[in-house]
């Protein structure tokens, strides 16, 4: 039977074509609501016309992410600046960190007790007396080695090559340096006075005490300077600090419109040399030491100049600020300690048991919470004289590493201006810092005719001035700002 042709059946579905499409198109154009970008999809213009809206809103997209990539850019980049304040009334000021090292640093009765405790079979073939005072090649021999060792700094380690001769009868690279050095230390009586004095213990007038410290000098003493809790010599007894020794010292503040902000450091028969520094840093070998001598009376009036940080400036990386708060962790700055039972995970992961080899067994490299500019700057120099003579010297008893023997430190000898560097160290100066400066400086000697002393006692009195302006750092484009200006710049591009 043939089959009859006609239409087809209608669907009774809706279409879905050209129409569907334009409406999705619109209810698309509609939720976007970009200015232009209804001109190219309308079909009723000119396709000329159309190519020129999407060079028109590529240009702004792309105007659009120039200005946002360059907001970022300024934000990532440094956001802070530097302004000036003058509102001094209420300002509290910081006395200075003082370090000194006094020039006769040798007990001859403590030195012949030390060999003869440490290394008896070197006094045995010795005629009876101290050291200096015989004669003999041996005697001459081990006091040269004693003040070599206690003469030695950074920059200059002395004649060691003659130590090292197999002949002699002293087994020079078997010697701690650091404890020969701090034990045959004379005791020098001092006397402290200062502001403190008539203020109550407790409300501000307990004067810090005077620590033996081990410098790239030699050993020296620190007052007022917290970081140099970390120098002590006394880690040799295996006392290592803890962040809590350093955290709770601070250093002494003075009050300007209530004291005359003074300290005065009295030394008997003593000659010394001594810097101030800033009582957040340590003093190293390239400061500048100024001598006192016996019955020098030496009066140092200091202006002060302070560099204050917002504390919003915490919230900004590093990389942002390029500078460094006091109480953050460098992790580039390992100082050995003693690991926290109750560390979390983070604080784990911070530490790295050390060699069994090195001198303290059971110790572990810990990133303390604090910074230091100049305790960078060692802490790097240790690196590499360890990384050049496998041992750091005996001036950094905070780094990692093997302490040098005599033979050690003749390796560095020779290694001297690679080590000893401070350039590539890559460390960034503290985002607060206090700097002081010489405004006058009166020098009275207490001698009669001939240079007879009237007194066998050197004095030293620092006193700060009251600033009028000081520094400080201020965020000045935060990210809010950036999320703002941001915005600023999507908004245009919508229809309100």
């Amino acid at each position: 039977m043939a089959r009859k042709k006609g239409r087809k059946p209608i669907d009774p579905r809706p279409a879905v074509g050209r129409d569907s499409t334009k409406s999705v198109a619109e209810n698309f154009l509609a939720v976007l609501n970009l200015p232009g970008l209804q001109y190219v999809f309308d079909h009723r213009k000119h396709p000329l016309e159309r190519v020129f809206w999407v060079l028109v809103i590529l240009a702004a997209i792309r105007g659009v992410l120039f200005l946002a990539q360059f907001q970022y850019a300024r934000y990532a980049a440094n956001p802070t600046a530097i302004q000036l304040d003058k509102n001094y009334r209420d300002w509290i000021g910081i006395m200075p960190g003082l370090t000194f090292c006094f020039h006769d640093r040798v007990d001859w009765g403590k030195a012949q007790a030390y060999l003869a405790r440490k290394l008896p079979q070197t006094l045995e073939s010795l005629p009876e007396g101290s050291l200096p005072a015989n004669d003999s090649a041996g005697s001459r021999y081990l006091t040269d080695f004693v003040q070599t060792l206690v003469d030695a700094t950074a920059t200059d380690f002395g004649n060691l090559s003659r130590f090292l001769d197999g002949t002699r009868r002293l087994p020079a690279d078997a010697v701690d340096i650091l404890e020969l050095i701090s034990s045959v230390h004379p005791h020098h009586d001092i006397a402290i006075n200062s502001f403190q004095q008539a203020t109550p213990v407790g409300a501000g007038g307990d004067i810090p005490p005077v620590h033996q410290i081990v410098t790239e000098r030699g050993i020296c003493y620190s007052l007022n300077a917290p970081l140099s809790y970390l120098q002590r010599t006394n880690a040799t007894e295996r006392l290592l600090p803890s962040k809590k020794d350093i955290s709770n010292k601070k250093p002494i503040s003075c009050e300007f419109n209530r004291h005359h902000c003074y300290m005065k450091l009295d030394m008997y028969r003593s000659t010394v040399s001594y810097t101030i520094h800033s009582p957040y840093e340590v003093a190293t070998s390239d400061q500048l030491f100024t001598n006192v001598e016996e019955s020098d009376e030496l009066v140092a009036v200091y202006s002060v100049l302070e560099m204050v940080a917002n504390e919003r400036l915490k919230d900004l990386t590093v990389k942002q600020r390029n500078c460094f708060f006091y109480d953050e962790t460098y992790e580039q700055l390992p100082v050995r300690g003693h690991r926290r039972p109750d560390a979390s995970g983070l604080f784990k992961r911070a530490l790295v048991i050390y060699n069994s080899a090195h001198r303290f067994p059971g110790s572990e490299r810990l990133l303390f919470q604090f910074y230091s500019h100049n305790l960078c700057v060692m802490s790097c120099r240790a690196k590499r004289a360890l990384a050049l003579c496998r041992c750091r010297p005996h001036f950094y008893p905070f780094a990692e590493g093997p302490q040098c023997t005599v033979k050690g430190l003749h390796c560095l000898q020779h290694r001297h201006p690679e080590w000893n560097s401070d350039v590539g160290c890559k460390c960034l100066k503290s985002c607060t810092d206090v700097s002081f400066y010489v405004s006058s400086l009166s020098k009275t000697q207490w001698t009669a005719e001939g240079g007879i002393p009237f007194t066998h006692k050197a004095s030293l009195r620092w006193e700060i001035l009251q600033p009028r302006t000081r520094l400080r750092r201020v965020l000045i484009f935060s990210y809010e700002d950036l999320l703002g200006n941001l915005s600023q710049l999507i908004r245009p591009l919508y229809n309100d």
